[in-house]
């Protein structure tokens, strides 16, 4: 083999391996990618936004709503969550007006007054019927005076 013929089969050699390293120290070709299929989960039922007619618990307050009362107090309970209690004096004649609002507490059997001055306490009344208030002392027990208001008609 002359001189000539070794130098480029030496030139052929490098080149050829010049160009194999390359291919081995070139990144391996990344691997097809499979798509992603998620499992179908199941749907949730769909909750119904909260209705404002109601306290959370179902109890329908705008159902509710109305005047009641007896011979010294009544009570407006309005849709809109608001309420006014009048208090008559039955000796003297005279009236106590207050405002705020109402709430039915969880178990749907007692509402709460809530006043907007905070010099005046929460009022609490069971539901007797829908027709019906008991007046119940602070602790929600049935109050000592036993009171019963009843619904009026408009």
């Amino acid at each position: 083999m002359n001189q000539k013929s070794f130098r480029l089969a030496t030139l052929a050699c490098f080149a050829a391996l010049a160009v194999g390293c390359q291919q081995e120290t070139a990144a391996p070709a990344a691997a097809p990618v499979e798509p992603v299929v998620e499992e179908a989960q199941p749907t949730p039922d769909i909750v119904p936004a909260a209705n404002p007619s109601t306290d959370g618990a179902g109890f329908d307050m705008r159902a509710f709503a109305g005047t009641f009362g007896d011979e010294t107090t009544t009570v407006e309970l309005r849709p809109d969550g608001t309420y006014e209690i009048v208090d008559r004096d039955a000796a003297g004649g005279g009236e106590a007006v207050m405002d705020g609002t109402w709430t039915v507490e969880a178990d749907d059997r007692h509402i709460r007054l809530d006043p907007n001055t905070k010099a005046e306490e929460d009022r609490l009344f069971a539901i007797s019927s829908d027709d019906e208030l008991q007046t119940l002392d602070a602790e929600g027990q049935p109050a000592s005076d036993g009171r019963t208001l009843s619904r009026q008609q408009d």
